[in-house]
């Protein structure tokens, strides 16, 4: 038996599954390694095949397909892991698509089609199985049923070692689940398939119903059960007892009031989309939405954020709608109360009047003394920040009075109640206790730049036409010419920030005709954040910090990706001139889980409707306003750079 052969039989009796998939592919890159060694150079294409065939992203979400000129709805089916450019040696740029379906010949299917036949392992056999079925390449019905069968299976595994603790395989549990619901769906009229699909609609129902109302993936399995019922409504229709669906989404909402309220707000805005459809029920979900969205409010307020405002808006909404429509009447006397406490920045906390008085007097002196392109500039250095250095001495400070207190571990939790960072070591403790500190002081300077930007806006000081006229003589507006696919195209950063910032002086506009805050206010954040990244890129290009690098080992062709942004504030900590301040102030707003973290809260779909904050779009306006005031030095040496410098 050959090398190749050994290998694949070996790799056959593993028990692995999906929590593997690193190390399935470290496996096959190994054997590639290991083929290239022995001289077997005609077998590593088919090592690379079997690598590949666990990369790519499977996906049975339909998507708009346009490609015939009809517009029709498809599956996404499979896509590449990696996309980008790659550089050649020769120095040109080519697209970089890994893997690529399209390259695949009827060859390579038939290799495919043989190993899901020989495969003992249901996740390796799965995975087999999903390329040929979602690439078109076998669909024939004994084929579907089996496929939908293995899946079914494997969410059955997952959610019994899900239930004996391990919470990870909550997700590839309902994966496996929507997949082959997915296999069905087409089939749904045989008599196989139809039992089949009984058969795990009862299984998701029973488990829905008997999950503990205390477990912390409870609301995201009614979450992720409604809206599956949702997707395929007249699939599910006549599944299911709605009316105990409902009841348990009332007692896992009870057991986790307060601490998880947005989520319950999720679940109740679900509900009624249940009732749209025509589902019965004998409660008032919009009452129920009205009820949540005004504790968040009230809960906001004690804060002092300016949420509270949009919470008590959407209350006021839901309550017009719900069975007690007065009630929307009696909050708008406490919405106008807040907006009067909250949106011009005053402070609920026990700060003396004297010290308010002065931030009150030193922001509209400062806002008469300075021109329209003042205020811009001076929002750009942010002087309300207390210096990270300060920052680090309080730290010293508190340490030395409460030693216990700095020592402590602690954990960051997300909304679903996931664990997302730990602080257990020394290092780990005292970076939090400066995130800590640094959380703070950030907060009062938001509320005392926000006073300022209100007050900036009101007076005609402070306008999108100002800050477009001090962006347009930045480096932000100098254009610059890329190479894309052969061709020649020239780009300028600032075109791609300035619909978002004009839909963010309309807001600030609302706030002056004493209007109320409109959802555009999700369009500016979601814009912003990712522009801000974008922008980020290309100072990088600036400061001679390649922006790509390479992934896995090394084989016959390498493999690059663009960075990430924590790996690019990782290369700009080490660039001279570049000030830790800054990067520290990034970062809380978009990376940082016990900071804002709206960049990977935004990318990723963890943010709703209710979360998006007129703050975070003055955070990202700073961010801007702040690296346009970079101004970049040549250095004429042997080894010449390039630094920014504030």
């Amino acid at each position: 038996m050959d090398l190749f052969q050994l290998r694949l039989q070996e790799f056959d009796t593993l028990e692995w599954d999906d929590s593997n998939q690193n190390e399935v592919n470290k496996y096959f890159q190994q054997l590639s390694d290991e083929l290239r060694a022995a001289d077997r150079a005609d077998l590593i294409g088919l090592s690379n095949l079997n690598r590949e065939v666990f990369a790519f992203n499977k996906s049975f979400r339909m998507v708009n397909d346009d490609s015939k000129g009809v517009s029709r709805e498809k599956i996404e089916g499979l896509g590449p892991m990696l996309v980008g450019d790659q550089t050649l040696d020769n120095g040109d740029i080519i697209p970089l698509i890994w893997p690529d379906i399209s390259k695949y010949v009827d060859s390579d299917f038939e290799y495919i089609q043989s190993r899901y036949n020989k495969s003992s392992n249901l996740y390796f056999k799965s995975e087999y199985g999903l390329v040929l079925y979602l690439s078109g390449d076998n669909r024939h019905n004994d084929f579907k049923y089996e496929l939908a069968s293995i899946l079914f299976s494997l969410s059955q595994n997952h959610y019994q070692v899900f239930q004996s603790g391990n919470d990870k395989c909550f997700t590839f549990y309902f994966r496996k689940l929507e997949s082959a619901i997915a296999i069905i769906e087409s089939n749904k009229s045989e008599g196989r398939f139809r039992d089949l699909l009984d058969k795990m609609t009862d299984y998701i129902f029973r488990n829905f119903l008997s999950i503990e109302n205390d477990n912390l993936y409870a609301t995201r399995y009614a979450i992720d059960f409604i809206n599956l019922i949702l997707t395929r409504f007249n699939f599910y229709k006549d599944k299911f007892d709605f009316t105990l669906l409902f009841n348990k989404v009332n007692d896992i909402c009870a057991t986790h009031k307060g601490n998880k309220l947005d989520a319950s707000v999720s679940l109740f805005i679900m509900c009624d989309r249940l009732i749209k459809k025509g589902v019965t029920a004998t409660e008032d979900w919009l009452l129920r939405i009205a009820r949540a969205y005004e504790e968040l409010g009230e809960n906001a307020a004690t804060d002092n954020r300016l949420s509270a405002i949009s919470y008590i808006e959407k209350a006021m909404k839901y309550y017009s709608m719900s069975s007690t429509p007065d009630e929307s009447s009696r909050l708008e006397n406490r919405y106008n109360e807040l907006r009067g406490k909250i949106a011009l920045g005053t402070t609920k906390t026990a700060m003396p009047d004297d010290y308010v008085q002065a931030v009150r007097k030193r922001i509209t002196d400062t806002i008469t003394e300075l021109p329209p392109e003042g205020i811009v500039a001076f929002l750009a250095e942010f002087p309300m920040l207390k210096p990270l250095d300060d920052v680090r001495k309080d730290v010293e400070i508190l340490k030395s009075e409460s030693a216990f207190f700095a020592m402590l571990p602690s954990s960051v939790m997300d909304k679903f109640g996931n664990t997302v960072k730990r602080y257990y070591s020394a290092t780990e403790i005292e970076e939090k206790n400066l995130l800590d500190s640094y959380s703070l002081t950030f907060q009062l300077a938001m509320q005392q730049v926000a006073v300022f930007i209100y007050e900036a806006f009101n007076v005609g000081k402070l306008n999108l036409t100002a800050v477009m006229e001090s962006l347009s003589k930045s480096w932000l507006n100098e254009p610059i010419n890329r190479m894309y696919n052969g061709y020649k195209v020239t780009v300028v950063p600032l075109e791609n920030i300035k619909p978002g910032l004009k839909i963010l002086f309309d807001e600030l506009a609302l706030i002056n005709s004493e209007q109320r805050f409109s959802d555009n206010i999700i369009l500016v954040v979601d814009s912003l954040t990712l522009k801000i990244e974008y922008v980020l890129r290309f100072l990088c290009e600036r400061m001679g910090i390649s922006t790509f690098k390479p992934i896995g080992q090394r084989t016959t062709t390498d493999v690059v990706m663009e960075k990430n942004i924590d790996d690019i504030f990782s290369e700009l900590s080490s660039v001279k001139g570049f000030p830790d301040d800054d990067k520290y102030f990034f970062k809380y707003i978009l990376t940082e889980k016990p900071g804002w973290n709206l960049r990977h809260r935004t990318a990723h779909g963890l943010i709703d409707s209710n979360e998006y904050d007129i703050m975070d779009a003055i955070g990202l306006l700073l961010i801007i306003l702040r690296i346009s005031s970079y101004k970049f030095i040549n250095h004429e040496s042997a080894a010449a750079s390039t630094e920014a410098q504030v």
